[in-house]
C-alpha cells in the first residue's frame, strides 16, 4: 500500500498545474490509468512481453495505429511500468501535435536488444511517427519530454528526441 501511494503521489507531483483543474485531472488519471495497465500486467506475468506492453499501453482503440517489428523479447518487472508510461506519453503526443491527430497517422515501432555499458543488455526501440502533421522543434521542453527523460535515466538509458518535418522519431534506451 505505501508504494501505491508513492506512485500516485509520484505521477501527482510531475503533472504540472499550469492547466484548469479539469485538464489536471483528466491528464493524472490518465497517467494513472497507464500504471495501472503495466502494474497489472507485471503482477499477472512476472516479465512482460514488449509488444503486448506497447499495444496495452497506447490504449485498444488505438493499437491499430501501431505498427510493430521486433524479436519477442520479455522486460524484467521493474521496467514495466516505466516503459509504459513513456509509451503512454509517445501516444498522448502522437495525438495532440503527430500523427494520431489525423486519421491516417501511424507510429512505425522496432526494437532490436544491445550490448551496453556494465555488460548489461539494452532494449533500443524507435517509435517513428509517419503520415502525420509536419513537426518542428519546439520552443520549450514540455513535460512529456522531461519525463520520458527522467524515466529512461532513473533506468540508467536515455531518450532522444528528433523532429523530422516528416514526423517524430524517438530512440528509447533502457537496459533489460
Amino acid at each position: 500500500m505505501k508504494n501505491l501511494f508513492a506512485v500516485v503521489r509520484a505521477l501527482a507531483m510531475q503533472t504540472t498545474t499550469d492547466r484548469p483543474a479539469a485538464e489536471y485531472r483528466d491528464v493524472l488519471l490518465d497517467r494513472l490509468e497507464a500504471t495501472l495497465r503495466a502494474e497489472e500486467i507485471a503482477i499477472h506475468e512476472g516479465a512482460a512481453n514488449f509488444e503486448t506492453l506497447l499495444k496495452r499501453s497506447v490504449g485498444q482503440a488505438n493499437a491499430d495505429r501501431i505498427q510493430c517489428k521486433g524479436s519477442e523479447l520479455k522486460l524484467r518487472s521493474k521496467v514495466v511500468a516505466p516503459s509504459s508510461m513513456i509509451f503512454h506519453e509517445l501516444t498522448t503526443n502522437a495525438f495532440k501535435y503527430g500523427a494520431f491527430s489525423v486519421p491516417d497517422g501511424t507510429a512505425h515501432v522496432s526494437w532490436t536488444l544491445e550490448d551496453g555499458p556494465k555488460n548489461r543488455k539494452y532494449l533500443v526501440c524507435t517509435w517513428q511517427e509517419r503520415d502525420g502533421t509536419a513537426v518542428a522543434q519546439p520552443s520549450r521542453t514540455g513535460y512529456g519530454t522531461e519525463l520520458m527523460r527522467g524515466t529512461s535515466s532513473h533506468l540508467g538509458g536515455s531518450v532522444e528526441h528528433i523532429y523530422n518535418p516528416t514526423g517524430l522519431s524517438v530512440t528509447i534506451k533502457i537496459p533489460v
